[in-house]
């Protein structure tokens, strides 16, 4: 009676298996890491000091923070 192996099956259908969700994780990871960056760019262009308000200062505010930085 000859008994067959069935390891060398059961390996490659697991690594099989388990090669899909790897790919797939490696995929969205790339995903995540492109929108946090373009995010990063957005925000960044939002927040630029181009479209900041100016600031008026008086003499007074002038004498008032020399005066904190001592």
């Amino acid at each position: 009676m000859k008994t067959t192996n069935l390891f060398p099956f059961t390996l490659n259908l697991g690594l099989s298996l388990a090669t899909c969700p790897f790919v797939l994780g490696c995929l969205i990871l790339q995903s995540l890491t492109q929108n946090a960056v373009e995010f990063g760019q957005i925000s960044e262009e939002i927040l630029r000091g181009i479209r900041l308000p100016v600031l008026k200062f008086t003499e007074n505010s002038i004498e008032v923070d020399e005066m904190i930085n001592y």
